[in-house]
């Protein structure tokens, strides 16, 4: 795959984000890699746990690629915008536990793909925000659920 690494060990098995260039910015290549691994980790009996993390120190994501965004046609976003909630759903289905490794930013996206996970293992360099909604943006894939869910509805809001 192009945008996403695959190790299995034993019945544990890594996906590792694999944009580095790009702070591991979500773009169709890697929604679409993530959405078909996550389909075969889903049925593969063999692999009891997840590993969800980033071959980057700098980043564990950071959102939707504005770049790639920047050259799309409305029709073009809103097919994108299907991928990724398809993605982001297989992500959650993994019946398997799923952990996420996370160092660096995870931002947008990013924090909304480790929201979907069962664990969140942060490094000491991670950063987690929602920065989208300074702008009057709505997190696409749950954030603004999943957080008071996952930390509880006072902490969410400081």
């Amino acid at each position: 795959m192009e945008t996403l690494v695959f190790e299995e060990k034993g019945h544990f098995c890594w996906l590792k984000m694999n944009r580095p260039d790009a702070l591991n910015a979500l773009n169709t290549q890697m929604a679409k890699d993530l959405l078909e691994t996550c389909q075969e980790v889903a049925i593969d009996k063999e692999i009891w746990v997840v590993g969800l993390t980033t071959t980057s120190e700098k980043s564990f994501g950071v959102g939707a690629d504005l770049k790639e965004r920047s050259q799309m046609s409305t029709g073009d976003l809103a097919r994108q915008r299907v991928l990724f909630v398809r993605a982001m759903n297989a992500l959650r289905a993994i019946p398997q536990p799923v952990i996420a490794g996370v160092k660096g930013f995870a931002l947008g996206g990013g924090f909304e793909m480790a929201l979907a996970a069962d664990i969140i293992v942060a490094g000491e360099n991670a950063q987690f925000g929602l920065p989208e909604v300074r702008v009057g943006l709505i997190p696409g894939n749950g954030g603004t659920q999943n957080l008071p869910r996952v930390i509880g509805k006072m902490r969410a809001r400081k």
